[in-house]
């Protein structure tokens, strides 16, 4: 029985943690104006993805979870700024899609 709450407790921890940003993602800006990145360069496509359960992500955290997921690839790559294409969110999971510019 020891084992087994001390499991449980571990797996409700680890569902807890939430994606962090790095400090270049921390610096890149999503939106959903295209108007925003004209001049600038389109680095690539970013996605990203979470499932959501009700023991450990509910969709305010997993949209949450996506979107620091998107702006941590787009830094990666170089990126500043994140046009968002699409977004959907369905009973299972959260999932969004955009275009990572680098802009001045």
């Amino acid at each position: 029985m020891r084992t087994f709450c001390l499991l449980l407790s571990l797996l409700v921890l680890a569902g807890c943690v939430k994606t962090r940003l790095t400090p270049q993602a921390e610096r890149v800006r999503l939106t959903l104006n295209r108007d925003e990145v004209k001049g600038c360069r389109l680095i690539g496509n970013v996605d990203a993805s979470q499932a959501k359960t009700a023991l450990f992500f509910g969709q305010g955290a997993a949209q949450e979870t996506v979107s620091r997921r998107l702006r941590n690839d787009a830094a990666k790559m170089g990126a500043n700024v994140v046009v968002v294409a699409s977004s959907e969110t369905r009973k299972t999971s959260t999932r969004s899609r955009g275009e990572a510019y680098a802009c001045t």
